[in-house]
């Protein structure tokens, strides 16, 4: 681009748009020669040459142009790396002595964002979101002391200001600038936003608000900010889940604590018929203390969800020992069946969780109960899985060594057909029958 600068600024801008490229200039792309152009007339404070680009662009008149007119001058003068806090200034400058403009798009602000250009953002948001023409109403109703009826004012407002929709989305349907500031952790262009309009409670096409994203972030500054504004912290989204849905998703103990002390409701139930609870157990990164302060702030340890289970379940699964102990303690059913008849311990031998199958007995659940679905006791579903210890343990525990399944088929006859053969052997020690 030095290069191109150079010759543009030897040649003259007028010159090139009256005579077309010079020769020095057909190794380079067109593009980037316009934005030269266009640099090189700030830079110079050139208003002439200014109206000209933009007449000669607004009219097509470049052909070989190919970028999106609808992005503006600026956007592609950022994306070139070319747009300076002293260039900006230039522009400012220009646009409020003249009636020269330059196009604050959804784009340009969309990059400043994602970029964290806060310096850049605060400056085009304070000086170039109002129409030249509405500032001059505003000071020529002020410098003669006309008065301006609130209705005026308003519509004046509605007619002249130019302002770049901040809740419009910025890449697609799932975000708007406050969203992905939010998500970002972007402190201090949120505030901006907010001060500047943002709406705080629009939605996404997900149903999801800033707060959502907020929580997201994993910021609880953050989080703090888009409450304090009034949001609502019980919003769902099109699963039925609220924000503090998302705070157990992260497993984010201090954001969800925020949350619920800001309000926030601890058994709201998603479209599944699952609370935060549930979705604090899931998954194996658990936040062990996160669970626990849910149970202390009143999460329901006994809420089922539409297939039955309770979040004792969950834990099971991802086999996470303290928190099935933290259930239990807080009064969790540990004979619980969902609605194919599974039972806690049948779960936790299925999947062969060695400890929490000790837990579970110690406390008491039934060895022997099957389940409604093939009638299998927790001893076949060890056996079919191959779980030699669990079946040893179990067995010890007084499990029926003959108790058949729905199929009239017995623990022995399933681990010979299965060749386990260890634990075929264990059984006929412990008296099982085929």
């Amino acid at each position: 681009m030095e290069k191109i600068y150079g010759i543009i600024k030897k040649e003259g801008i007028h010159h090139i748009i009256t005579n077309g490229k010079h020769y020095l200039l057909t190794e380079y792309d067109e593009n980037d020669v316009l934005i030269c152009m266009y640099v090189i007339a700030i830079d110079n404070n050139d208003l002439k040459s200014i109206v000209e680009l933009n007449e000669n662009f607004s009219n097509n008149k470049f052909k070989s142009v190919f970028f999106e007119k609808e992005k503006g001058i600026m956007y592609h003068i950022y994306v070139r790396n070319l747009l300076t806090l002293s260039r900006l200034k230039k522009i400012i400058s220009i646009t409020e002595e003249t009636k020269v403009e330059f196009k604050v798009s959804i784009e340009l602000l969309s990059i400043l964002l994602q970029k964290n250009e806060i310096k850049l953002l605060k400056i085009l948001i304070n000086h170039l979101l109002f129409s030249n023409s509405f500032v001059l109403s505003l000071l020529y109703y002020y410098k003669y002391k006309k008065s301006l009826a609130n209705l005026k004012l308003k519509n004046m407002i509605s007619k002249e200001k130019e302002k770049v929709d901040l809740n419009q989305l910025y890449n697609s349907d799932y975000y708007t600038l406050l969203d992905y500031a939010c998500e970002k952790g972007y402190e201090t262009i949120i505030k901006y936003l907010v001060k500047q309009g943002a709406d705080i409670n629009k939605e996404n096409i997900l149903g999801e608000t800033p707060l959502f994203f907020a929580c997201r972030s994993q910021n609880v500054n953050v989080v703090k900010g888009i409450l304090e504004n009034g949001t609502n912290i019980n919003k769902e989204n099109i699963l039925g889940e609220t924000p503090l849905f998302i705070a157990c998703e992260i497993k984010s103990e201090g954001i969800a604590e925020y949350l619920i002390d800001y309000g926030a409701e601890i058994n709201k139930e998603d479209n599944d018929g699952e609370t935060p609870l549930f979705v604090a157990c899931e998954y194996g990164n658990l936040n062990e203390s996160l669970v626990k302060m849910l149970v202390e702030h009143g999460a329901d340890v006994n809420k089922e969800n539409e297939y039955g289970r309770i979040p004792l379940f969950s834990a099971i699964e991802y086999g996470h020992e303290n928190i099935v102990q933290c259930f239990i303690e807080n009064g969790a059913d540990i004979e619980k069946e969902d609605e194919d008849g599974y039972t806690p311990l049948y779960i936790a031998c299925e999947n062969g969780k060695d400890a929490i199958v000790k837990q579970l007995v110690e406390q008491g659940a039934s060895i022997n109960k099957a389940n409604n679905k093939n009638h299998q006791t927790p001893l076949i579903i060890s056996c079919i899985k191959g779980y030699e210890n669990i079946v040893k343990y179990l067995i010890d525990h007084g499990a029926d060594v003959n108790k058949e399944n729905g199929k009239k088929e017995s623990p022995l006859f399933l681990s010979h057909q299965l060749k386990r053969e260890s634990i075929t052997k264990l059984l006929i020690e412990k008296g099982a029958k085929m």
